[in-house]
C-alpha cells in the first residue's frame, strides 16, 4: 500500500528480470504469480512512477 515500497519493489522487480536469461522469465513470473499482483498495483496506484514500473513490467513478454 505504501506507494515508496511499491516503487522500490517494482524497481527490484524489474533490475531482476531485465538480467534474467530470457528463456527464465517466463518461468519466474509463472512461478510466482506475479502477472496478477502488477495488474493490481498498475490498476490501483495513484502515484506516476509506481504507474510506470508497472507499465513497463506488464510489457515485458512474460506478461502477456
Amino acid at each position: 500500500k505504501n506507494p515508496h515500497a511499491q516503487c522500490t519493489l517494482l524497481k527490484i522487480l524489474l533490475g531482476l528480470l531485465e538480467a534474467t536469461p530470457k528463456d527464465a522469465v517466463d518461468e519466474i513470473v509463472h512461478q510466482h504469480q506475479l502477472v496478477p499482483v502488477i495488474r493490481q498495483i498498475h490498476a490501483t496506484t495513484t502515484k506516476l512512477l509506481v504507474k510506470n514500473i508497472a507499465q513497463r513490467l506488464l510489457a515485458m513478454k512474460a506478461f502477456q
